[in-house]
């Protein structure tokens, strides 16, 4: 029998190991504590430590005991770990005794606010240039926790934080009016600056901002409190600035669950409508309701498999 070439043993090989694992578990904003749906998605196949970020928050103290408490209710047995990194202590991201916080984890949960200032501790600017991000030791940590089948959650900016892409900020009524302004043209060159920098940004007071998420799942963009807020149309620009294929909009005390080996999503909720897949090309869009599941590329099952 012939032997295969040692040099393609150790390609095969580097496909596998670099497989992505892991969990997330993306909530679209006002998670109440009775949600047992959602927690139990969380907490599925975990039994190490809970690591609350509080990172988006402008109240530390207060973001991390509301979700201590309300995770004691669903593991009462469960370690709850305050991670404590903040916007206005970014170094620590790079200290190592951060790190061996997340490394005693298997879930982290990343509470709501400003999802700009997650990425900012993360995954810190080396220069002015957006495209300038480079990975902290927590960021690589937060990685590892996924590679050994951990989970990654998050409520509203923790959700929102996940893609390549991310919303920094824009109101919907500004963001499709500017857009609803450019010739193409403009859009064309738009889209070209964004693929060039990584960042869309216009001086208009409430437009559409763009930049880099958390990378933490590929070819989605994510939005939160997508219904009530009626963000539809932000998100379809966004994708059409960034050429990112798809995106999920999550409603409020709802979730999608992401399976980063394979792809599969599905929607967690009892509301008649959890969330909205959006497609870029050709544009299309379909309600999800709970137990709603699909791989991120292609058209969901609508019908829920509860």
């Amino acid at each position: 029998m012939k032997r295969l070439p040692f040099l393609l043993i150790i390609s095969w090989c580097f496909i596998g190991c670099a497989t992505q694992r892991g969990t997330l578990v993306a909530a679209g904003g006002s998670m109440e504590d009775e949600s047992g749906e959602v927690h139990e998605r969380i907490l599925r196949n975990t039994n190490r430590a809970i690591g609350i970020i509080t990172t988006a928050s402008i109240n530390e103290l207060e973001g991390f005991t509301s979700k201590r408490d309300g995770f004691a209710k669903w593991a009462p047995n469960r370690e709850v770990i305050d991670i404590g990194l903040r916007e206005e202590h970014p170094e620590k991201a790079d200290d190592p005794a951060v790190v061996a916080l997340i490394e005693r984890c298997d879930v982290l949960f990343f509470i709501g606010g400003d999802q700009k200032r997650i990425v900012d501790v993360f995954r810190p600017r080396q220069n002015s240039a957006e495209n300038s991000r480079r990975n902290s030791a927590a960021y690589e940590a937060v990685l590892r926790l996924l590679d050994r089948g951990g989970t990654v959650a998050g409520t509203s900016a923790g959700a929102a934080m996940m893609g390549d892409v991310m919303f920094h900020s824009g109101q919907i009524k500004q963001s499709v009016q500017y857009w609803a302004e450019q010739n193409p043209q403009q859009r064309f060159d738009v889209r070209a600056k964004f693929a060039s920098t990584g960042l869309f940004a216009v001086p208009a007071d409430g437009t559409l901002k763009l930049g880099t998420g958390m990378g933490l799942v590929r070819d989605v963009i994510i939005d939160s409190h997508f219904a009530q807020r009626k963000r539809i149309g932000r998100l379809e620009i966004a994708l059409d600035i960034t050429g990112e294929p798809w995106g999920i909009g999550v409603n409020e005390n709802c979730a999608v669950v992401i399976d980063r080996a394979t792809g599969r999503v599905e929607s967690v909720g009892s509301t008649d409508e959890v969330a909205t897949l959006v497609r870029r090309n050709p544009a299309e869009s379909w309600p999800l309701v709970g137990g709603s599941h699909f791989e991120i590329g292609d058209v969901p099952a609508i019908v829920p498999t509860k």
